[in-house]
């Protein structure tokens, strides 16, 4: 999925320059996270997150992007918030802290996305699901898969 912004990025390239390339952001559902419950790899957290992601045209499961969608949506916003009182820490020589910032703004975009249904453009369950679960809100049953998201700052 490509994804663009437009806009004054002067001091995002300072900041991505400024950064370097030997850290980078992870986001989406690993590690203790995944499991649900300790129940099979098909109803692990990643496994669902998968099927949500990309959609499941066999099982009828649309496709609601919770993590691209919301990260293309939401670029500006996570680099403007995540990347507040950058400069000092830079100065000081701290990167890490930097990017932990940006991956809590991405957490937190992925989390409204959640509460908003995809910012209104998640296909709507089915009477038959809504039946099954009590609910009208796409992907939030038991809230595990939403509580699974993290981010975590790499380097390599």
């Amino acid at each position: 999925m490509e994804s663009s912004f437009s806009g004054n990025v002067e001091g995002l390239h300072k900041l991505v320059k400024a950064l370097g390339d030997k850290h980078w952001i992870k986001l989406g559902i690993f590690g203790a996270k995944d499991s649900r419950n300790g129940k099979n790899q098909e109803n692990d957290n990643a496994y669902l997150a998968a099927i949500h992601e990309l959609g499941k045209p066999s099982k009828r499961i649309p496709q609601r992007s919770f993590l691209r969608m919301p990260m293309t949506a939401c670029a500006k916003e996570i680099m403007q918030e995540g990347s507040r009182g950058a400069e000092s820490f830079l100065a000081k020589g701290d990167k890490i802290t930097v990017l932990k910032r940006i991956g809590i703004a991405a957490e937190g975009a992925l989390d409204d996305a959640f509460a908003s249904h995809g910012f209104g453009t998640w296909a709507p369950n089915t009477p038959y699901t809504v039946a099954m679960k009590g609910s009208d809100s796409p992907l939030i049953d038991t809230g595990q898969l939403r509580r699974a998201v993290d981010s975590e700052v790499m380097e390599g």
